[in-house]
């Protein structure tokens, strides 16, 4: 995602860091079984820059239209608690988009889902 709403025609991961990085992170965790543990989460965010020189197009921070460029993400994932250490599996679906054109970012409301649309972690460790 990001900086903002740029898009990179062709370019499936943009590698650029910006000065502005704004997330949020909500999880609900529940009991399974022994060690084992579920989530539901959603993850909100993007990247901008401030300085209009060293941004691309769409990348600029302007606070009148920063919420639009918000990219959400939901998903679900198991834990393995063993109290030490936790190990993590997650899948997340892509949910808004805002490299997209607008009027096509939500991504339910205006198609199906794609595997395109599907991100897979695996990590140790809660992941805040």
């Amino acid at each position: 995602m990001g900086p903002g709403s740029y898009n990179e025609e062709g370019a499936r991961f943009y590698n650029q860091t910006a000065d502005i990085k704004l997330e949020f992170n909500l999880e609900y965790r529940f009991k399974l079984f022994w060690i084992l543990e579920g989530a539901l989460f959603m993850d909100v965010g993007n990247i901008w820059s401030i300085r209009e020189d060293a941004s691309p197009e769409g990348g600029l921070f302007d606070f009148g239209t920063f919420a639009g460029q918000l990219a959400v993400g939901t998903g679900l994932g198991t834990r393995f608690d063993f109290n030490y250490f936790i190990f993590r599996f997650d899948a997340g679906l892509k949910t808004h988009d805002p490299s997209l054109p607008e009027g096509e970012r939500w991504i339910p409301l205006n198609r199906p889902w794609t595997w395109d649309d599907v991100g897979f972690n695996f990590a140790i460790g809660y992941p805040f």
